[in-house]
């Protein structure tokens, strides 16, 4: 018997996967075989092992608290863009979207919620390499062939009070996120 259990009332492992590539083939401008542009690659087969070892993770962390059980509710992976200019899709996924038994702040506090971004690597552990901030929100916007990742930030990012939200803006580079205040290395 494990000793957690996840409950997916909506969502069994070929919904995830047939979910992962509805977004990745209706993001504009971001799917090759969508627009012809050659932005990405639908590759969310490829993404599903690295999308089941992170729910596997968070649910562990939510089963040692409280023998918490994690619910996880549909729309978490909110868009795509290829960061790194590999041409293979990177998906963004917010967590707000999950939440577990046993904690009212989750993945979430006054601060924001974790904000995950899975950037494409053939050397990484399941094809990707995890990033995590903490924002009220994010978008992907594109600066000619670069994708750029907005996020909606604590105050206290930017010196003022956590109530005033601030703005990120990250971009790649040699292997990280980088923005006007420093870098974002992969967590694993």
């Amino acid at each position: 018997m494990s000793r957690f259990q996840i409950v997916k009332p909506a969502l069994s492992a070929s919904l995830v996967g047939g979910i992962a590539s509805a977004l990745v083939m209706g993001s504009a401008g971001l799917s090759q075989e969508a627009t012809g542009q050659g932005y990405g690659v639908n590759r969310s087969a490829a993404f599903a092992p690295a999308l089941a070892a992170y729910e596997a993770e968070l649910a562990q962390d939510c089963a040692a608290f409280e023998k918490g059980e994690l619910h996880i509710n549909p729309g978490g992976l909110q868009t795509v863009a290829d960061f790194n200019g590999d041409g293979i899709t990177d998906p963004v996924l917010d967590t707000g979207v999950y939440s577990c038994s046993s904690m009212a702040s989750f993945n979430r506090g006054s601060g924001g919620r974790v904000i995950t971004v899975f950037v494409s690597d053939q050397k990484a552990e399941q094809g990707y390499h995890r990033f995590e901030f903490l924002g009220e929100g994010n978008v992907t916007v594109s600066l000619g062939d670069r994708a750029i990742l907005l996020l909606a930030q604590h105050g206290s990012g930017c010196g003022r009070s956590g109530a005033e939200i601030c703005f990120g803006a990250y971009s790649w580079s040699e292997g990280a996120f980088i923005s006007l205040g420093g870098e974002v290395t992969p967590v694993r």
